[in-house]
């Protein structure tokens, strides 16, 4: 008796607020896959370096954020930098889990809507899903110098290309097509972006530095049960600052996709010319 209580109670619950269940099981790289690519400064003695790269990702994924992602990302990457041009390019490892969390099979869908979210299928795979990924970065921009060590990276482009494995990828793959609003059945990594960044020199060895980068997947997923859209192709956002000690890079990033977001804190180290 309690329980049919309770079933009317959350269903009443459901109904007045017009509560929406959907679901979009996406790749989990789309706000993460592209950490900080550090270049020589234009005023560096030496215009050429190697950086070892690490960095841990905290984020969110799903609708209304519904699900945990979590993730680390080492790497080795080479930086170049020329008369107005700088450039870099890099191997990435990742490794990370994600979080998928269990629905409410006590709260049936009332919007016809939910009728494309299968809460047994979803259910089956609930907890954390493991996942590992390889990728290859690049990047290139222009850069106009400034004044006492400063300078403007004022327009470039970075590229990420790579595979995904693990748990996660195959719960994806193992899904029905009917049991979620978009499901990324794809193990490609890969995205682009238009950057800019601006870097002050204190004057006493150290650099502060923003940069701004708006992008966008290479992949799309066909989304059902929407009237607006019959696919999604992650854009994203990311806002970061850093700050540079003669060989540390230290860098803090937020970066927004398509039901994802989440802060990337990570270091570039420089470990030779």
């Amino acid at each position: 008796m309690t329980k049919y209580i309770t079933f009317l109670l959350l269903s009443g619950i459901t109904m007045l607020t017009g509560c929406t269940v959907r679901s979009y099981y996406l790749s989990p790289f789309n706000a993460s896959s592209n950490p900080y690519q550090a270049k020589p400064l234009v005023s560096d003695s030496s215009k050429s370096a190697t950086y070892l790269t690490g960095s841990l990702y905290r984020g969110s994924a799903n609708y209304h954020s519904r699900d945990d992602v979590f993730s680390a990302q080492g790497g080795i990457q080479r930086g170049h930098t020329f008369k107005n041009i700088q450039a870099s390019y890099g191997l990435n490892a990742f490794a990370g889990t994600y979080k998928v969390h269990a629905y409410d099979t006590m709260i049936p869908p009332f919007n016809p809507d939910d009728s494309y979210v299968n809460f047994p299928a979803i259910n089956a795979g609930a907890g954390r899903n493991h996942y590992e990924g390889l990728a290859l970065n690049g990047s290139i921009n222009g850069v106009l110098p400034f004044g006492n060590g400063n300078e403007w990276r004022f327009v470039g482009v970075e590229t990420v290309i790579g595979k995904e494995y693990g748990k996660y990828a195959s719960f994806r793959k193992d899904l029905p097509d009917s049991a979620a609003n978009a499901i990324y059945r794809d193990d490609r990594i890969g995205s682009w972006s238009v950057t800019s960044e601006l870097i002050m020199n204190d004057h006493a060895g150290s650099s502060f530095g923003l940069k701004l980068a708006i992008g966008r997947s290479f992949y799309r997923t066909d989304v059902i049960g929407d009237a607006e859209k019959s696919y999604i192709q992650p854009s994203f956002f990311s806002f970061g600052i850093h700050y540079i000690r003669r060989k540390p890079v230290y860098y803090l990033k937020y970066n927004a996709s398509d039901y994802s977001s989440g802060i990337q804190l990570g270091v570039n180290y420089r470990i030779g010319k």
